[in-house]
């Protein structure tokens, strides 16, 4: 909820993103990260994701 609110999307959707259930573009990473306050190639690389504790591990089904 809060990223959520924080970036002004709806919850669903981004629940939906967590869970490898909605595709994304560029545009909406880049909100992420923005929400999130790491640069988006940080978002993209799961190592570094992770050990900054910014998001689940399950957001990155698609980079596996």
């Amino acid at each position: 909820g809060k990223l959520a609110k924080k970036i002004q999307f709806k919850v669903a959707f981004v629940s939906s993103i967590e869970n490898g259930k909605a595709n994304v573009t560029i545009s909406t990473l880049e909100s992420i990260a923005n929400g999130l306050n790491v640069k988006l190639i940080d978002l993209l690389n799961e190592e570094t994701a992770n050990q900054a504790k910014k998001l689940p591990s399950r957001f990155y089904h698609f980079n596996k």
